[in-house]
């Protein structure tokens, strides 16, 4: 999360939506930073509303903070994360997060696993909880306040980073420059149509909220 105060603005980073780029480009135009840790750089709408806002506000009780992130076509944001979770490091058994490892298996089953991540499936042994590498959350998971409901003020597709770059440029009054950072390695997606309509049907309010975004530009909350 970046924060210009002085601007008025907060960069909220969604993962796997090209945060890192954002994040450096805005780097030395915001005079708040929260990085490094993923927990804290990707700090969500409830935690921005209900942690770090309020105590933010004590200090500038007067201030009133626009918050923008950006989203992704859901499919392809599952897809980043396959890909990110089979960078060879993770192959390793004594790494601590080995268990995150996907270059062992293809994307329809990582997506088959995080289908399970909402429920639990019956089996003869018991229940099967959804294995660890397809426990990623979701866009909407990152942007909802705690009342359900949509809690950015405005979200960009990720097509559109131009759009959100000649926004930020006008609100920070400043030039920005996106550099391309942290790609994930080239695959080719193979989705079997039945696995696409499932999470069609798990993340509806995340393709609701993208089609949105993309058909318009960008979503802006009333």
């Amino acid at each position: 999360m970046l924060m210009s105060s002085h601007h008025s603005i907060a960069f909220l980073c969604n993962p796997k939506c090209a945060s890192s780029s954002i994040e450096a480009a805005l780097d030395r135009h915001c005079n708040v930073r929260m990085s490094k840790h993923p927990s804290i750089k990707h700090m969500n709408a409830r935690v921005f509303q209900e942690s770090f806002l309020p105590m933010y506000q004590q200090l500038m009780p007067k201030s009133q903070i626009e918050t923008v992130c950006v989203i992704r076509d859901p499919v392809d944001w599952l897809f980043s994360w396959y890909r990110y979770r089979s960078r060879p490091a993770l192959a390793n058994t004594e790494h601590p997060k080995h268990r995150n490892y996907t270059g062992n298996i293809d994307f329809n089953e990582f997506i088959e696993g995080y289908l399970l991540t909402g429920d639990l499936v019956e089996e003869s042994a018991g229940e099967k909880r959804a294995p660890a590498y397809a426990r990623v959350g979701s866009q909407y998971d990152f942007i909802k306040d705690s009342n359900n409901d949509i809690g950015i003020d405005r979200i960009y597709p990720l097509e559109r980073t131009d759009l959100l770059i000649r926004y930020l440029q006008q609100k920070l009054e400043t030039r920005l420059k996106l550099k391309k950072l942290n790609q994930s390695p080239r695959q080719t997606m193979h989705l079997a149509p039945s696995l696409k309509h499932g999470l069609q049907e798990y993340l509806k309010a995340d393709f609701s909220l993208y089609e949105r975004a993309r058909i318009e530009g960008y979503y802006q909350r009333n």
